[in-house]
């Protein structure tokens, strides 16, 4: 467990997560690229940070925290800042915090309280408010109001799980690796209209089961 070893990511985002079935079917989710990671002073008291001042900042911009860009400082719960924006990117099919001017970006995140998942989902969303109010605590602007670390919000996770009785997502490792496309299925998913509250926060890039683009690009 990298924090536990005073480990920091500090670039935690889609492209460096890998979901991996394992043996026994379960899935692992295995976070990759350490290529910026710091370790924190050990001999620092138990709630360590580490302020970098060689460089204004390190990471992906979208997925940075307020202190990762204010301060260059960063610990454990900066790490999880990103994880909350990949949960809420995930959920929503947007960034907590979106603009093409990097420096209104960076500022936002530093100014501003990032928005609840809640206020962006559709009124039917379904989802369970355990959920929301998780991804609204790893997106606090202020560090002493998101959890310690990894570890503790595996916990909160397995609370949520064993609160709703959720069952753990299993996949055949086999089928994984062989699986056959169903063109009936896929094609009754792209006419399921319970999708249809959820298509318009669809990215264009994004696809139907069957392949066509959810959104359809208008020619030029």
């Amino acid at each position: 467990e990298p924090h536990r070893q005073g480990i920091i990511h500090r670039d935690i985002k889609p492209e460096n997560i890998l979901i991996s079935p394992s043996s026994d079917e379960t899935v692992q989710l295995k976070v990759l690229d350490f290529g910026i990671a710091r370790v924190l002073n050990a001999s620092k008291t138990s709630q360590k940070k580490m302020t970098d001042s060689r460089i204004p900042f390190v990471g992906t911009p979208h997925y940075m925290a307020p202190e990762q860009v204010a301060r260059s400082q960063y610990d454990a719960r900066t790490d999880l800042y990103a994880v909350g924006v990949v949960l809420f990117e995930m959920l929503s099919a947007q960034y907590p915090f979106d603009n093409e001017n990097l420096l209104a970006l960076l500022l936002q995140k530093t100014q501003r309280e990032a928005p609840s998942l809640s206020t962006v989902l559709p009124e039917d969303h379904g989802l369970l408010q355990d959920v929301i109010d998780l991804t609204d605590k790893l997106l606090a602007r202020d560090q002493e109001e998101r959890p310690l670390d990894a570890m503790k919000v595996r916990r909160l996770i397995e609370d949520i799980r064993d609160d709703h009785r959720l069952r753990r997502v299993r996949i055949d490792i086999h089928d994984f690796f062989e699986r056959s496309r169903v063109p009936a299925l896929e094609a009754s998913l792209d006419e399921d209209e319970r999708l249809e509250p959820y298509r318009k926060l669809y990215r264009p890039w994004l696809l139907y089961p069957s392949g066509k683009p959810i959104l359809a690009t208008e020619s030029t």
